[in-house]
């Protein structure tokens, strides 16, 4: 139970973090400028610049594009006095809205099985459309006793950023169409694709390892054109699980269109979901009375009631009897898989496509008191 326990404090810590950084943290500004970057960039030029900053590294690396030119003025633009204080305010807005749903986020810990379980049933999900009864909490800290990783392409995929996301913080958008997610972790390594070279942070020395030449320094002259003032915050980025990785907006009832990792992300946390509200538990816990003293400390919101949600299988393999039409001459196991289910909640008929959507079934056993024959699947490749 004690990594449950440690739950509640990552929230006070990460909680403590982001009122330290506040809107001036250099996460929060380069989210600012990517967004000011999109709207302008959309409306001045009819271009998609969504993948136009690179978090962890801060690079721009010189490309013959046709944004080129719109980079450029960009790049001026930010600074300027005007630049300046629009990316601030970007900023601030962001923060205030982050830090006052994260103070009143319910703790959610999910363990390493639990992640095991739904990284599986995501990759066979058959739709990826959010709904608002998918959610079994409003407002909420997803903390991942194993890190989710994410692979995010940065300059037009000149670059690949991988991070581990330790904690989701999710609520429902202002104008309800949506939730809006934020992401938390740690980076880990930054890939080059066109020069074949690859920096990672190694936990264990504390230090970066660096691959593709024969000499390291190369590398870091080719990823930052000022190491000493580059390499501190990439330090810091990457021996620390409460970065703001980034922040977006899943809509409701339409699949929508997102960069790859995040349209990832977004079915992970669907089938998360999904199977909350189909076979896993949510057990309430109190956790000790000084953890629950350092959380209200960081003057975060405490429910009366409970204080830590916690995840847990409500079983790992039931039975059946198969049902009243048939009965099976021996018990077999029926693997877990995706099924159109109607949802009573939409307020729509029956019969009504809208009004259906898929739930998980966990493995189970499929005739009772009889003798189990553990099914084997055979795979036939023919040309």
């Amino acid at each position: 139970m004690s990594e449950v326990f440690y739950a509640m404090d990552y929230h006070t810590h990460l909680c403590e973090h982001v009122n330290r950084i506040q809107a001036s943290g250099q996460e929060r500004i380069a989210i600012a400028q990517s967004l000011i970057m999109w709207n302008m960039a959309k409306d001045k030029y009819g271009v998609d610049m969504f993948q136009s900053i690179a978090l962890a590294t801060n690079l721009r690396a010189p490309t013959e594009s046709e944004h080129d030119a719109i980079y450029a003025e960009f790049e001026e633009y930010f600074k300027t006095q005007t630049g300046v204080i629009q990316t601030y305010e970007v900023a601030k807005s962001l923060y205030e809205r982050e830090i006052a749903s994260l103070m009143d986020a319910q703790t959610v810990f999910v363990s390493s099985e639990i992640m095991d379980e739904v990284a599986e049933a995501a990759n066979t999900m058959p739709d990826n459309v959010l709904i608002p009864q998918d959610l079994f909490v409003s407002n909420g800290l997803l903390i991942f006793d194993k890190p989710y990783r994410l692979s995010l392409g940065v300059q037009n995929n000149l670059f690949t950023e991988e991070w581990d996301v330790h904690s989701v913080l999710f609520d429902i958008a202002d104008d309800g169409a949506g939730v809006n997610v934020h992401l938390y972790g740690g980076w880990r390594a930054t890939t080059a694709h066109q020069a074949d070279q690859r920096i990672e942070w190694n936990p264990q020395t504390k230090d970066f390892d660096i691959y593709g030449v024969e000499n390291p320094e190369q590398v870091l002259d080719t990823l930052f054109s000022q190491k000493s003032e580059k390499l501190l915050p990439l330090r810091y980025r990457a021996d620390n699980t409460y970065m703001l990785i980034d922040t977006t907006t899943y809509d409701f009832n339409k699949e929508g269109f997102y960069a790859s990792a995040l349209a990832g992300l977004k079915k992970h946390l669907i089938a998360l979901f999904r199977m909350t509200n189909s076979y896993l538990e949510v057990e309430r816990h109190r956790p000790p009375r000084h953890f629950t003293k350092r959380a209200k400390r960081a003057k975060r919101t405490i429910p009366e009631d409970f204080y830590l949600s916690v995840l847990t299988l409500r079983h790992h393999v039931s039975e059946s009897n198969g049902g009243t039409h048939s009965s099976p001459k021996y018990a077999f196991r029926v693997r877990g898989h995706w099924a159109k289910r109607y949802l009573p909640s939409s307020g729509k008929p029956v019969g009504d496509p809208d009004a259906y959507r898929y739930v998980y079934i966990k493995d189970y056993i499929k005739g009772k008191d009889k003798q189990l024959v553990e099914s084997t699947r055979v795979i036939r490749i023919a040309n």
